[in-house]
């Protein structure tokens, strides 16, 4: 169980990290998550296990939904990193265009539940890192 200097301390690296996360490209932070996902694609057999273990999972359901949902997750937003892009959004008056631009908002802090740790976690964290977020689970 985490105490609350736990949480400072996690809050702190990820304070740390965000400078240099959110400064990449989107084609490095493509490049981290496509690396994670083979990763876990690769050690995949090792993950169920550790799911079942854990929570008690049936091995079908993290052999069939969990692990392959989160690979895929994982793979789709390492390509959504690279299209964060900005657009015009209106013209506000003759001397100025408005746009949006996204830029990370900062570290992100997630809680996940017991049954579905790891896909609540991917879909929690990866868009986030995406973006250029940090993020403390």
């Amino acid at each position: 169980m985490a105490q609350p200097a736990d949480v400072d301390i996690a809050v702190a690296s990820a304070r740390a990290a965000l400078p240099g996360w959110a400064g990449a490209t989107p084609g490095a932070r493509s490049a981290v998550l496509a690396t994670l996902a083979e990763l876990v694609e690769a050690h995949a057999e090792q993950i169920i296990a550790e799911e079942v273990s854990q929570t008690g999972k049936p091995v079908r359901l993290a052999t069939e939904f969990d692990v392959p949902g989160s690979i895929d997750n994982i793979a789709f937003f390492a390509g959504a990193a690279r299209h964060l892009e900005g657009k015009a959004s209106a013209e506000y008056s003759a001397d100025h265009t408005s746009s949006i631009r996204r830029e990370a908002a900062g570290v992100v802090a997630t809680i996940t539940p017991w049954n579905y740790p790891l896909q609540m976690a991917v879909w929690k964290v990866i868009p986030a890192l995406a973006a250029g977020c940090a993020v403390v689970i």
